[in-house]
């Protein structure tokens, strides 16, 4: 495959971020709480319990994962 086309799941995580945004927000009215590339803290907190060794370097805050973080836990928990 060419490597300038992207396979299906890359385009599904590619629409998530677009939608969801890239901005920490924390609106004490939003149910989700704590939310970043479309992902809560609570998401956050289960994926690394679940799926990431243990003294990984990833941040335990949803506030400070960047977008390589978020794409690999899309990957991970949904794809």
């Amino acid at each position: 495959m060419d490597a300038q086309i992207k396979n299906i799941d890359d385009l599904f995580i590619d629409d998530i971020i677009e939608r969801e945004g890239t901005t920490f927000t924390n609106d004490p009215l939003d149910y989700g709480g704590a939310t970043k590339y479309g992902i809560t803290q609570r998401s956050w907190t289960a994926y690394l319990q679940q799926h990431v060794t243990p003294g990984a370097p990833l941040p335990i805050s949803v506030e400070f994962i960047n977008e390589a973080d978020a794409r690999e836990f899309y990957r991970v928990m949904y794809v």
